[in-house]
């Protein structure tokens, strides 16, 4: 319902490398991915940061700092260009309140992040590394599969530093990973920050891990 109703929220256009918002800011808005893909990072005090997700289209992003007034603790970034609509805490209380069939349709959409969010803590808490790898690379290829003619394979657009900060593995366990899927298949072709994978054959990976 909330994907089907314009009349709420403003459309708004993003370009690679725009932020929706960024670590510490306090915005009384949250976002809605119609399209394309997103990163959130969160910077420590040391200076490094840490990739913590990808969004994709369908999903609900910054809705708790929303409507609970506190700091934005991460950064998005878009990493394609993306369509999404933005939408107040304000405007949204007042519309549940004439249209409770909303209040529904973001309930769903929140418990599917919910269960996005267990799937990942399942695969990161997985004793395999390429297990951990296959799973993210899963997720992150459907997201991308939805945008694409059904005659390409998806890719994920990932370097080797940023699969092992999502996946709590070091580079070397995700190169030796990598390598094991391209011998299988999972893997149509890996160059520098771009894997394009085959989806049917990461499935039966994790489906035997």
């Amino acid at each position: 319902m909330l994907l089907n109703a314009p009349q709420i929220g403003t459309v708004v256009r993003f370009a690679v490398g725009d932020y929706l918002f960024r670590q510490g800011q306090v915005l009384r808005s949250f976002h809605l991915i119609r399209s394309g893909v997103f990163h959130s990072r969160i910077l420590r005090p040391d200076g490094t940061e840490i990739l913590v997700e990808l969004f994709g289209p369908g999903a609900v992003v910054g809705e708790g700092p929303a409507f609970s007034g506190a700091k934005r603790g991460t950064f998005v970034q878009a990493v394609s260009d993306a369509v999404v609509s933005i939408y107040t805490a304000e405007e949204m209380a007042e519309c549940f309140g004439r249209q409770p069939e909303i209040a529904v349709s973001l309930i769903k959409l929140l418990g599917l992040k919910n269960r996005m969010l267990l799937n990942r803590i399942s695969s990161i808490t997985a004793p395999q590394p390429i297990f951990r790898v296959a799973s993210l690379l899963y997720q992150l290829a459907n997201h991308s599969s939805r945008q694409i003619s059904a005659d390409d394979s998806p890719g994920v657009s990932l370097s080797h530093e940023a699969i092992a900060s999502m996946t709590a593995l070091s580079r070397v366990s995700v190169t030796r990973s990598m390598a094991k899927l391209l011998d299988c298949g999972a893997i149509v072709d890996a160059r520098k920050s771009h894997v394009t994978v085959d989806l049917a054959a990461l499935r039966e990976v994790l489906k035997s891990s």
